[in-house]
């Protein structure tokens, strides 16, 4: 992002800069930890007592709609959030939990055999171990 604030970013993507957007939006692009609506509203209902996941809810699918965020959902209903919108994949850890960014490479991506179709978005999803998990315990 180069703007000065996330203030300024929401005015330029058509979104009014309210005090739970802001909050939200900060922690999307400090974090980075693909979190859950759960996540996010128990993370910042300490700084924000009035915040309910319904607004949450309602801040995500406006960032949604302005293409601020992508949802991520790798397996089953968990339904994630990330604020890096350029293309890349999701490594999970079914050890951890935690979900990891990885470059995906334009040389690398398959190619589509779907004649006159056009596609809008490829999601690279990877599950297994992570580096920390998948070293053996030394109990």
């Amino acid at each position: 992002m180069t703007h000065d604030t996330v203030e300024e970013y929401l005015i330029e993507n058509g979104i009014r800069p309210l005090q739970k957007r802001t909050l939200i939006y900060k922690y999307l692009m400090t974090k980075k930890n693909h979190p859950t609506v759960e996540t996010i509203y128990k993370e910042l209902l300490p700084k924000s007592p009035s915040l309910s996941k319904t607004t949450v809810y309602n801040v995500l699918n406006l960032f949604l709609e302005k293409n601020l965020v992508q949802t991520i959902n790798i397996e089953g209903n968990e339904l994630r959030y990330d604020a890096n919108t350029k293309s890349h994949g999701h490594f999970k850890c079914e050890t951890c939990g935690k979900v990891f960014d990885f470059e995906v490479q334009e040389e690398n991506y398959p190619q589509l055999t779907l004649e006159g179709f056009m596609p809008r978005k490829t999601h690279y999803y990877v599950v297994g171990q992570c580096a920390t998990c998948a070293v053996p315990s030394l109990n």
